[in-house]
């Protein structure tokens, strides 16, 4: 599933790809959500990624793009305290410059 979200943020068109991709490994299948932002310039901020556990291991990001977060959740998809806390106020305001 992916859908394509728009908004302005400080007066510029932001652009929000939102991916989720399901891996299946052997009988069971597992649920990481991915957040790539991208803007019409082809300018990007590595990937978001959501994993389906109870607790943060750093080894989930090997191979990922240098700067990649990520968070995890029961279900493995983003909840609102989620994009708020961990993607808007930890991941994004890393790479936005202030007005």
């Amino acid at each position: 599933m992916a859908y394509i979200s728009t908004s302005r943020v400080h007066g510029k068109k932001q652009i929000l790809l939102i991916l989720q991709a399901t891996a299946v490994d052997s009988e069971r299948s597992y649920t990481t959500t991915c957040i790539g932002t991208v803007n019409a310039l082809g300018q990007y901020i590595p990937p978001f990624f959501v994993f389906k556990r109870e607790r943060k291991d750093i080894r989930l990001l090997d191979g990922a793009l240098p700067g990649s977060q990520h968070a995890v959740s029961g279900k493995g998809w983003i909840n609102n305290d989620l994009f708020v806390k961990e993607f808007l106020e930890n991941h994004i305001k890393r790479y936005i410059n202030p007005p």
